[in-house]
C-alpha cells in the first residue's frame, strides 16, 4: 500500500487514511479557538432547520455560480451575507443565507477579507443575487 507524509506532523500514515494528528489538532481547536456561542448557535436546532431550508430553496446548487454563469454546481455551505457577529437580528433571515459552494466560498471571505470596500461590494452582489432568484421565484 502508498504511504504519504503528513502535511501537519510530518508523520508517515497509508495514504487515504487519516493522520492520528488530526484528532488531537481538532480538540485543541475546539478548546483554545473556536467561538463558543457560535457553535452552540450553528450546532442549534433552529440553524439546522433554516440552514436545510436554505439548500432545498437553491435545489443543493451554488447559488452565486448559477446566477453569474447558468452553471450548475453543488453547493456545500449556506453562507450569511451579513456575518452574524456583525449582526445577530439577521442570523435566521432567509434573505440574508446564499448557499454556495466551498470554492465560492472561499472567494466571498477573500473579498470580504482584503477590504472594507471589497467586502461590501461583495455583499451588495450577494444581496442582488437574492434577490433576483427570490424575484424570479428560483428555489
Amino acid at each position: 500500500m502508498l504511504n504519504r507524509i503528513c502535511d501537519i506532523c510530518g508523520r508517515t500514515v497509508k495514504q487515504g487514511k487519516p493522520c492520528p494528528c488530526r484528532a488531537s489538532r481538532h480538540r485543541a481547536y475546539d478548546r483554545e479557538r473556536r467561538d463558543k456561542g457560535k457553535a452552540a448557535f450553528y450546532n442549534g436546532k433552529a440553524w439546522q432547520r433554516t440552514a436545510e431550508a436554505a439548500r432545498r430553496r437553491a435545489q443543493y446548487m451554488d447559488e452565486v455560480v448559477f446566477a453569474e454563469t447558468g452553471r450548475i454546481v453543488p453547493g456545500a455551505i449556506v453562507h450569511h451575507i451579513e456575518p452574524i457577529g456583525e449582526n445577530p437580528a439577521r442570523s435566521l433571515d432567509m434573505a440574508n443565507l446564499v448557499f454556495v459552494s466551498a470554492k465560492t466560498h472561499k472567494e466571498i471571505h477573500d473579498a470580504y477579507n482584503k477590504s472594507a470596500r471589497g467586502k461590501w461590494e461583495m455583499q451588495q452582489k450577494l444581496a442582488a443575487i437574492r434577490r433576483k432568484i427570490d424575484g424570479a421565484g428560483g428555489g
